[in-house]
């Protein structure tokens, strides 16, 4: 093979020192990569619900926190926070939930046209966090909530005379609850 200079087959693996490239990944591989080697499947049903929510989502992410949990400290909630995110960011998520154009928006905007659009993609993807964050994780089956065995009321079924009174004493099956007063309980 001739040496051409600058040739593909040579750059293969290497990475210009002059233009620094960044890797990125889609969130569902990076939660693939970290289902392959996690021992605490809370923090990965977590993951799972809310990695959308989580700013700069990575394997280091579980990590990070395993460690927080380790500690006991609140690692759910460190994971949602958002507490870095810029006021301008914050300012721009705000007028996009309450005006329908830039226009709009432009007009009760704090800074220059320039400045909102060059922060306004942070603060699409800051509402994006908080949306994910807020909504509840789907494909997690239902709540189930456990029925009262009880009655959640007791209803008197005794006559003028203190006799019980059964539903078929009535004559049509039907009868009605009253209180002292003669009216119908609610």
């Amino acid at each position: 093979m001739q040496f051409v200079p600058g040739h593909q087959s040579q750059r293969r693996g290497t990475q210009d020192p002059g233009n620094p490239s960044k890797f990125s990944s889609v969130p569902q591989e990076i939660l693939a990569k970290i289902k392959s080697f996690a021992d605490d499947e809370s923090i990965v049903a977590f993951l799972e619900a809310f990695h959308g929510a989580i700013p700069d989502f990575s394997l280091r992410t579980y990590r990070l926190l395993e460690d927080l949990k380790k500690a006991g400290l609140d690692w759910q909630r460190y994971a949602l926070d958002e507490s870095d995110v810029p006021s301008r960011v914050k300012e721009i998520a705000d007028l996009l939930t309450r005006f329908d154009n830039d226009i709009q928006r432009l007009e009760y905007y704090s800074a220059s046209r320039r400045d909102y659009y060059n922060w306004k993609p942070q603060a699409v993807a800051y509402l994006e966090r908080r949306v994910a964050a807020a909504s509840p994780p789907l494909g997690r089956g239902l709540t189930i909530i456990p029925l009262r065995t009880e009655p959640a009321i007791s209803v008197d079924l005794r006559g003028p005379s203190g006799a019980p009174v059964s539903p078929a004493a009535s004559g049509d099956g039907v009868h009605s609850c009253t209180g002292e007063s003669g009216t119908p309980r609610s």
